[in-house]
């Protein structure tokens, strides 16, 4: 299989490419933390080592390099993920912040430490990324793909930019706000409850050893 890079960032449905490209038999690696540092560090030989080791890519640091990406593997392909407007993708990375606390993503991507305070700064940087992208693939259509969930894009885009058929099935929104009970039974509770199952044991095990040294009192 060619190689296919995710270079959109992150907020803009990446998780979801990542569930498509699985699903359609590519070995994916996706957001890598480590990777990440290095490309910020300057460090790309190693991370591109990393590269020939997948088929295909999502989330960071791929964002960074795509013209690197596009140099060492030259059969290579890329889709560039979208949000339907800016600030749609910047509220997304609110709440995302709201939900799980800043990361280490903000000062290496953006030289600031979180987004609420410097919206701005954060729009033209992801704005900025967007045209850079289309600006570089522009003579060569058959290497970007451009694709926007919540525009209505889906398997068709997707497996006819990569010469795949296309999947008959409903995409796997892994990110996607359960709609209903039985969507939230089915997907969100289980992957909840397992995420919480070990923090969950930790505290009873400190509930029974408070109560343990106060009978011993």
């Amino acid at each position: 299989m060619i190689k296919v890079f995710g270079i959109g960032f992150h907020k803009t449905g990446t998780t979801t490419l990542g569930g498509c490209l699985r699903h359609l038999g590519y070995k994916h690696l996706r957001y890598n933390p480590s990777l990440l540092k290095q490309v910020a560090g300057g460090e790309i030989e190693p991370v591109l080592n990393v590269a020939l080791q997948y088929e295909s890519f999502d989330d960071w640091p791929w964002p960074l390099i795509y013209s690197e990406l596009d140099e060492a593997f030259p059969e290579s392909k890329f889709v560039l993920t979208i949000r339907k407007n800016s600030d749609v993708w910047f509220n997304s990375l609110l709440s995302h912040v709201a939900r799980r606390g800043v990361t280490d993503v903000y000062p290496l991507v953006y030289n600031l430490p979180e987004p609420e305070a410097h919206k701005q700064a954060f729009i033209e940087r992801y704005e900025a990324h967007n045209q850079n992208v289309k600006d570089y693939f522009a003579n060569r259509p058959d290497k970007l793909q451009i694709i926007c969930w919540e525009n209505g894009d889906g398997w068709p885009e997707l497996c006819s930019f990569l010469n795949l058929p296309v999947i008959e099935e409903p995409l796997p929104h892994l990110q996607k706000k359960p709609d209903s009970l039985r969507e939230w039974q089915q997907y969100v509770w289980p992957r909840f409850s397992r995420k919480m199952k070990r923090p969950i044991k930790q505290f009873r095990q400190r509930i029974l050893t408070s109560k343990l040294v106060k009978w011993k009192r």
